[in-house]
Parts: structure tokens; sequence; C-alpha cells
């Protein structure tokens, strides 16, 4: 589903000279963000992220670490890099850590993050693998794997909540959403199609919004 990009006013945000980002801006709370993290502690806490969350569900429990329990971020800035990682190429969990550790350690703290990232999906993956093909046969293993796929669905759902809460504000974005996901899951519209259809026009009329708004 094609998720419409919203211009924001973020206020005021100095960079420093490894590119990150200074926490001048408010929280949507209204309280201030707190100061970037260091490169140890960013890493850190990427790595606990992807070793411990996986799937649809982990685009909630970043904005869950990045705006809500370090404030690191605002929740603007999240969403605006959230929309634009879900039209990026790659896995979205990933593109969006990129996003998000680059505007808090510019490239080295992107680096860093991106490497924390995919480890544990990496070794995950190693083990699963080696795993399938000695039980591929084992009817008890089988149960496993589709007991793993119902999960990876509610995963999916629930952290989808928030994000879906946050992104459809107001009429227009929902009808947009809601048009997407039929051309995509009903009408089975490529997803590329979709993003050009239904995306590029909201692009282009919140941008010919925010214009008037400025003038």
């Amino acid at each position: 589903m094609v998720v419409p990009i919203r211009l924001m006013s973020r206020g005021p945000r100095k960079v420093n000279e490894s590119g990150a980002m200074e926490p001048t801006a408010p929280r949507d709370s209204g309280s201030a963000l707190q100061a970037p993290p260091s490169q140890a502690e960013l890493f850190w806490a990427v790595l606990v992220i992807g070793t411990t969350c996986f799937g649809g569900a982990m685009t909630g429990f970043i904005e869950k670490v990045f705006v809500h329990d370090k404030a690191w971020v605002s929740g603007e800035e999240f969403f605006v890099s959230v929309e634009m990682a879900r039209v990026m190429p790659g896995p979205n969990a990933v593109n969006l850590i990129v996003l998000l550790a680059k505007r808090l350690g510019g490239a080295s703290g992107a680096a860093l993050a991106f490497v924390a990232i995919i480890s544990p999906a990496i070794a995950a993956n190693c083990l699963m693998g080696e795993l399938i093909s000695r039980l591929t046969y084992s009817p008890a293993f089988s149960n496993i794997i589709v007991g793993f796929g119902a999960a990876a669905v509610g995963l999916a759902a629930g952290g989808s909540v928030s994000i879906v809460r946050s992104s459809l504000g107001g009429f227009v974005p929902i009808l947009i959403a809601g048009a997407a996901f039929v051309a995509v899951a009903i009408l089975h519209l490529n997803v590329l199609a979709a993003l050009l259809i239904f995306g590029l026009p909201t692009v282009l009329g919140y941008l010919y919004m925010a214009r008037r708004r400025a003038a």
C-alpha cells in the first residue's frame, strides 16, 4: 500500500561537521529531543532491534525506540523517513534504519547501523537454512514453519497500527491509501505502477498546497 507523503514543518535542525543533525527541534509532545547518541550507543540500539524484532513489526518497534524511548528524532521526522524508506529499493526496515542513523550520526553512523541491522538477519538465515535443509521432511518442523507464518502476519499487523494511525490523518490520505490497497491487493496492480498512479499525484498535490500556504 502506498502511503501519501506529507510535507511537514519540522523546525530548524543544525548539521554538525559529521553530517549528523543537532537536537534543536521539539518532539511532537512539545519536549526537547535528546542529544544524538554516540556511535556505540546507536550501534547497540540498532543491534538490539535487529536481534529482537523481525518482519512487518520492525517499523513500529523502530518508532518506539527512536521516537518514544530514546527521543532521538521527532515523530514528524520519523514518518518522513518512513515514507522515504518505502519508495527506496530494498527492505523498508533497513532503509529506515540507515536514514535515521544518517540523520543522527552521519555517514559513519549509517554504516554502523547497516551492519548492526543486517548481522542478526544473516546469522538467523544461515541457521534457518541449515535447519530447513536437514528437517524439510519432518511433519513437526513443517507445523512449526506454518506457526511462524501465522505469527509473522500478526506481528506485521500489530506493528502497522501506530504507523497507519499517524500516516492517515485526514479524508484524502485515507481515500488514497484505500484505493492503493484495493488496486494492489485485490486488482493485483503492479506495485511500481501503483506508486506512480497514487504516489506521484499525491506528492505534486502536497507540493502545490504547501506553496499556496507559503504564498
